[in-house]
């Protein structure tokens, strides 16, 4: 997996920073500042850029990805699947 961290002030970022991206088993993850993590599922890569590249990455989140990709909220890092 590799992980991307935006400038929490240049996009206006309140719940999260850091992402995951596992190209291979098509898993984006989002880790947020409670402590979360948001795992979704058959992510491709055209929808990583269009996150990347959106100016409201946390509206994206609830409103677009949340209805379009299959998801699983784990309380911790500890609780993420493999």
């Amino acid at each position: 997996m590799k992980k991307t961290r935006f400038d929490q002030n240049l996009w206006g970022l309140k719940q999260f920073n850091e992402i995951g991206y596992d190209k291979v088993q098509r898993k984006l993850f989002i880790f947020y500042f409670s402590g979360k993590v948001l795992e979704f599922q058959q992510v491709k890569e055209e929808d990583i850029f269009a996150f990347i590249t959106s100016p409201d990455k946390e509206d994206l989140v609830e409103h677009s990805f949340k209805k379009c990709f299959p998801f699983i909220q784990h309380q911790s890092l500890t609780t993420l699947s493999s």
